[in-house]
């Protein structure tokens, strides 16, 4: 039986799901599963973005670029440690005059990947610059010129197109990259495209405040934005937190972006993307990023998104690194149930009724009853053996 086929039948009669139906990672990362570190460490003041390569996490703090492998501790990880770089903007000739990093992504052409940090400066538009991921030398930058004074972050889909925005904003800023150029020349060559409109989830303009991040998930058809500021009043919240968009394209060409899912903050659900701006914490979104950490080689890290809130009061220099992952767990046995990995649901119904496009259902083998009903593009995935549902 096919998995789609699999998830049809078990709509109507009895199924079995086997181990191997697991091997593939969905796109919806929605399920909250806790932060690490919730700590200050020696990156976190100021922290402004997140990345990574396929071996090392690539972090921005104001001024300040590191380079840190994955298995390294996150919350106890220095400048001296095995394998950190760590390089101030100063430490740039060519880059004088910048002093503000935003969300940074890594890129790969053609076997090569590039480090893309967004850089801003008093009297400058803004500006993207590249790095070598290897040593984090300075490679090229050049100025987006569709953007005055605003370059909070940058991601690159997965057709080579560089994508940021002003720092509010309605649409999203697109530029045509010649990649070639820069692997052969160490020139970054960039041209504008005509921009795309965000959109709400009922299809009118989506106008989002202090944006500070995004990242595509595999694919390129969803994007993941994070936005807010530490000291943002209230009746803000549905243009803050984290927007899930995804692409549209209209007749004629035109793609826009609609947003599927939005995070809450501080009123529950599974999607928590909690932050408290305002005196006296001034706590702030910053980047985020989509790595599959499942594996556990980063210490304490679990999940697929990763996304930062920053503690600006003036005592410390917190981060909370929160990790949400597609995945909803069931387990029989389970004592409690949200679905989580450390509290699993005990019905595989409580799972399906939470699911979302996008998610998997993580089902420990035994027994459960059914049938069940799924209208959402989820898979099924068996655990520690056979799971039997309506026997």
């Amino acid at each position: 039986m096919s998995r789609l086929s699999l998830l049809y039948a078990c709509a109507f009669l009895a199924c079995i799901i086997s181990p191997a139906a697991a091997q593939t990672v969905n796109d919806g990362y929605q399920m909250y599963i806790g932060g690490y570190p919730i700590a200050e460490t020696s990156w976190s003041n100021d922290c402004q973005g997140i990345a990574h390569d396929d071996n090392n996490w690539f972090i921005t703090q104001t001024e300040v670029l590191w380079k840190i492998p994955v298995q390294l501790d996150l919350r106890t990880v220095t400048s001296s440690s095995p394998g950190v770089i760590r390089r101030t903007l100063g430490s740039y000739p060519a880059l004088t005059g910048y002093h503000h990093t935003g969300d940074l992504v890594v890129h790969r052409h053609n076997g090569v990947d590039y480090l893309l940090v967004p850089l801003e400066g008093p009297g400058l538009l803004g500006t993207i610059a590249v790095f070598n991921c290897a040593t984090l030398n300075y490679i090229t930058h050049a100025e987006l010129h569709n953007q005055a004074g605003d370059a909070g972050w940058c991601a690159v889909d997965s057709a080579g197109v560089l994508y940021s925005s002003l720092q509010h904003a309605s649409f999203l800023k697109t530029y045509d990259v010649n990649w070639p150029l820069l692997q052969s020349s160490g020139i970054l060559s960039t041209t504008a495209r005509t921009p795309e409109a965000m959109l709400d989830e009922a299809g009118a303009a989506l106008d989002l405040v202090t944006m500070q991040g995004g990242e595509f998930a595999p694919g390129g058809q969803l994007l993941y934005l994070i936005s807010g500021f530490y000291d943002d009043s209230g009746g803000l919240e549905e243009r803050e937190g984290i927007h899930i968009l995804q692409r549209e394209v209209q007749p004629g060409g035109a793609v826009s972006w609609r947003r599927v899912a939005h995070s809450t903050r501080g009123i529950g659900g599974h999607f928590d993307f909690y932050y408290d701006p305002g005196f006296p914490t001034y706590e702030e979104p910053e980047g985020l990023t989509i790595w599959n950490l499942d594996d556990g080689r980063a210490p304490g890290i679990r999940g697929q998104l990763h996304a930062m809130v920053s503690d600006n009061d003036a005592i410390t220099g917190d981060i909370d690194l929160k990790h949400y992952t597609f995945a909803i767990h069931v387990d029989a046995t389970s004592t409690c149930q949200s679905g989580t990995p450390a509290c699993p649901f005990r019905t595989v119904t409580a799972a399906a009724n939470l699911a979302w496009d996008g998610s998997e259902l993580r089902i420990r083998s035994n027994t459960y009853s059914g049938p069940i009903t799924i209208s959402k593009r989820v898979r099924l995935a068996a655990q520690g053996g056979i799971v039997r549902i309506g026997h």
